[in-house]
């Protein structure tokens, strides 16, 4: 629209309302008369405004649309003459499932394994080659069962990994808190009094070879700050072991509770990894120690490990290389060990719901007798390949 147009438009308009003679009018004619001129002129006026503002609109819209229009392309001619542009079509690279991770330890069944049933007095129980990673006998060893104190080896195979070789010299108190803890659960004691200024190391044997619930609970504290953030470690351990799904702790020395459980396989296992650590092994195979002295005790106290005194007396073709005993109501008598052979063969075995901590040390034996090196080759023979 042109505005002279739409100007010249409104102008006719006013002066054809102009030619009226307004003089001539009559007194009333005339007020309404100039009334309605008044009227005409404000209509004229806004319709003015719109007129404008509308052509405005319209010439923003035809601008906007000319420049997009330049944006999305050459002129026709030149789109005619270009050259088209191929189009390269990928193809997804599928991504690639993660690989499990193996569990670092692990023991197999072969067709030489032997299901024990009435050999052995205990109820749950197994024998494995970790050379080889054979499993060598087993009776229910994938069955839960409660560990009892055998959990210890855990413990201390817990605090290893979380402390330096040189934090074993470091002093450690033992704090009324891990006292408390250990009467209040009815735990047997290793000796130490609240107060007592010992070592780390003391700690470690004390969890072992007198299975003392006051060592093990004071480890806890020295390396978690509290019994409850130890045993989180525990089942982080369990699960970097790939046990997990069948092993659950809620405490650190084998207290009974439903939720505390593990299996006879899990157990060795457990212990055979200990067994590869520089801090747990000198403590699993010691057969006496003498704690640091002390103010309390000016002459520390003398541990001993009961299960490798009782059965170094039995001749089974080796030598009890380390142990570790357990007992509660509910899981009876239980016992892991580790023997080499007189060949220089490495075993586990372990055992759990024995009728008597005798029978324990009798079971160990007669598997250890049972699988010695002259029918294990039968059983094994690709042991040397």
């Amino acid at each position: 629209m042109d505005l002279e147009l739409i100007k010249e438009a409104v102008l006719t308009v006013l002066k054809k309302v102009e030619k009226v003679d307004v003089k001539s009018l009559p007194p009333e004619e005339r007020k309404a008369y100039r009334k309605h001129r008044h009227e005409v002129r404000r209509v004229i006026i806004i319709g003015n405004y719109i007129i404008v503002a509308l052509i405005t609109i319209i010439a923003i819209t035809v601008i906007i649309c000319s420049v997009n229009s330049g944006k999305k392309g050459d002129s026709p001619e030149k789109a005619a003459n270009a050259k088209p542009t191929p189009t390269v079509i990928t193809t997804p690279t599928a991504t690639p499932e993660p690989t499990p991770t193996a569990a670092p330890y692990a023991a197999k069944s072969t067709d030489t394994t032997k299901s024990l049933s009435s050999e052995i007095d205990s109820q749950y129980a197994i024998m494995i080659n970790p050379a080889t990673g054979k499993i060598i006998a087993e009776k229910n060893a994938y069955e839960k069962m409660y560990p009892a104190s055998m959990i210890k080896v855990l413990t201390i195979l817990t605090a290893a990994n979380n402390l330096t070789p040189e934090d074993l010299d470091k002093p450690a108190t033992i704090s009324q808190e891990a006292t408390d803890w250990s009467f209040s659960n009815g735990c047997s004691t290793a000796g130490f009094t609240t107060g007592e200024s010992i070592t780390v190391r003391d700690l470690f044997y004390g969890t072992i070879l007198p299975s003392g619930g006051d060592a093990a609970a004071e480890l806890a504290i020295y390396v978690a700050g509290s019994t409850d953030a130890f045993v989180e470690l525990m089942n982080k351990e369990v699960e970097k072991l790939g046990l997990d799904e069948t092993t659950h702790i809620t405490n650190m020395i084998g207290i009974h509770d439903e939720n505390h459980y593990s299996t006879a396989y899990d157990m060795a296992i457990i212990m055979q990894a200990a067994l590869d650590n520089d801090i747990c092994k000198p403590v699993l195979t010691a057969h006496t120690y003498n704690t640091t002295f002390s103010e309390i005790n000016p002459e520390g106290l003398l541990m001993s490990n009961w299960f490798l005194r009782r059965i170094e007396d039995r001749d089974f073709g080796g030598t009890i290389e380390g142990g570790k005993t357990g007992y509660t109501d509910e899981a009876r008598f239980c016992a892991v060990s580790s023997e080499v052979t007189d060949g220089g063969k490495n075993y586990i075995v372990v055992t759990a719901k024995g009728s008597s901590n005798w029978t324990v040390i009798e079971d160990h034996a007669a598997l250890y007798n049972m699988f010695r090196e002259k029918t294990e080759n039968k059983l094994e023979e690709s042991d040397t390949e």
